[in-house]
């Protein structure tokens, strides 16, 4: 699985986006920063011209970015945490 090659401003523009998560995450939990931004979210794909990308193929790039998102994450965890391996 890969993601589409990013632009310097997407790359600058999801750099922006995590730093506004990371300062509030002492105050808000992983639970309320996800319903705000599936909000957010909502917001955006609505804002998506039809006539350009259908709703079937905003809601495909949605998921398909979303299971990259987390995969990402999910890969970044495991790197973090040292191994039994790596220990001795």
């Amino acid at each position: 699985m890969t993601a589409k090659p990013t632009t310097p401003e997407q790359e600058a523009f999801a750099r922006a986006l995590f730093a506004v998560l990371e300062a509030h995450q002492p105050k808000l939990t992983a639970w309320e920063m996800l319903a705000i931004t599936a909000n957010f979210l909502g917001g955006l794909i609505a804002f998506q011209n039809s006539d350009e990308a259908p709703i079937q193929d905003t809601m495909d790039m949605v998921f398909r970015n979303m299971e990259i998102g987390n995969h990402t994450v999910l890969h970044q965890l495991r790197e973090s945490i040292p191994s039994k391996d790596k220990l001795n």
